[in-house]
């Protein structure tokens, strides 16, 4: 798997170069990750290992039920079992994990490369190959996901496991670096005609294929890619705020973002109803706000809790949930109360509410796991000063929810 990301990662191509600025402004800002972020690196790292098994066993097909076959991927992949333990301790499934991303993209990723060897038997299939792109992006470099090189094409994958929009490959900047990569490194020997390009979105059942010749791409690295690259690099130009601005760092303290916002929100002193007209010119612009107010209300946050006042704001105790922290007892419960395994307990044990549901009501849950249960606090929300609730205070919440042991 990938470590450090370059000042100009393929993976944020959209944003500097269309903002070349905001690769030096988020330079000087921490990294931040979710617990999508992680799901996404763990369904990268049972990817990269199950395509080394096909690999290492040359399997002519990929298995119709991948999890019967875990233990013999296991067995070949033995960083399989750590990942699975990851995913247990992170609350993921990883049983849906694992036959999502071999179901989808193993199998298209496998399937290609069976089809180019069958044609050229010298085809090659590289696994989270690391592509440097420093002849054109100073400094920069990043890792493929998969690259398949037989005769005068190569064939670069790219896995994306979120929930979130659909992404094209047609002139898809990401895929378009990462493609260079593969020309200048592991494609440097070969007489590349087609370049071809896949995105592979499991979760949204969405594949994305754009095909491009060689010789044309490495003239839009030279006369496009190039110049604008220096420009972010020497942290020049203007920012230009846009739906790139989803994922940037510096979006909730950005000036230009909040003109941006002004500008759309703006209305005449004569004020009447929107047209459809109005609210279709407003539509495409709604990602871009929402990302911005969400920037904003982080950067509040994060500024009240290192001591900062934002004056007529606090923090206040969000809604706290509850939890069964003792989870081999409630399965030992929960069997000898009669139920099935399966019923309770699919990789990690069922939520709560799913766990009332099955016992039959709230009742019968409290009878039978009420002294398993633990109130966990809530999380720091933002809120108007005058608002009842006392400031946030993350020992007075963690006292009170687990007493005098802490």
């Amino acid at each position: 798997m990938p470590g450090a990301h370059a000042l100009l990662s393929p993976s944020a191509a959209k944003r500097w170069m269309t903002c070349t600025p905001s690769a030096r402004v988020e330079s000087q800002l921490p990294e931040q990750t979710s617990t999508y972020a992680r799901e996404g690196t763990l369904a990268h790292a049972v990817a990269e290992c199950l395509l080394h098994f096909y690999h290492r066993t040359q399997q002519i097909a990929v298995f119709d039920k991948p999890w019967d076959h875990f233990s013999e991927f296991a067995h070949s992949q033995p960083d399989l079992e750590k990942l699975a333990a990851e995913a247990l301790q992170e609350g993921f499934d990883f049983r849906e994990i694992v036959e999502t991303v071999h179901d989808t993209y193993v199998a298209i990723v496998w399937s290609d490369f069976v089809k180019a060897r069958a044609e050229d038997i010298d085809a090659e299939l590289l696994i989270e190959v690391r592509v440097d792109l420093s002849d054109y992006v100073p400094e920069s470099f990043g890792s493929s996901d998969a690259i398949i090189i037989s005769e005068d094409c190569i064939h670069v994958y790219d896995l994306k496991y979120g929930r979130g929009v659909r992404v094209s490959a047609k002139g898809n900047l990401q895929m378009r670096l990462y493609a260079l990569g593969a020309i200048l490194g592991p494609g440097e020997t070969y007489i590349l005609d087609t370049v071809r390009m896949t995105i592979v979105q499991p979760r949204l059942h969405a594949v994305s294929t754009d095909e491009v010749h060689a010789a044309d791409l490495l003239r839009w690295a030279a006369s496009d890619l190039k110049p604008v690259a220096h420009i972010a690099f020497d942290g020049k130009g203007d920012f230009v705020p846009g739906d790139h601005c989803e994922f940037c760092r510096a979006k909730g303290t950005c000036t230009a973002l909040l003109e941006y916002t002004r500008r759309i929100v703006r209305t005449d002193s004569d004020p009447t109803m929107m047209t459809a007209e109005d609210i279709a010119m407003v539509l495409p612009t709604l990602g871009t706000i929402e990302s911005w107010i969400a920037g904003v209300r982080a950067k509040a946050m994060e500024l009240i809790e290192k001591g900062d006042a934002i004056p007529g704001w606090k923090l206040v105790e969000g809604r706290s949930t509850r939890k069964i922290f003792k989870e081999a007892e409630a399965r030992q419960v929960l069997r000898e109360a009669g139920f099935k395994p399966e019923d309770y307990d699919k990789v990690e044990l069922r939520g709560i509410t799913d766990l009332t549901r099955l016992v039959g009501g709230a009742k019968t849950f409290n009878a039978l796991l009420g002294d398993l249960v633990e109130k966990q606090p809530g999380k720091p929300a933002l809120a108007p000063e005058d608002d009842p609730r006392a400031p946030y205070n993350p020992s007075a919440s963690a006292e009170e929810a687990f007493g005098n042991d802490l």
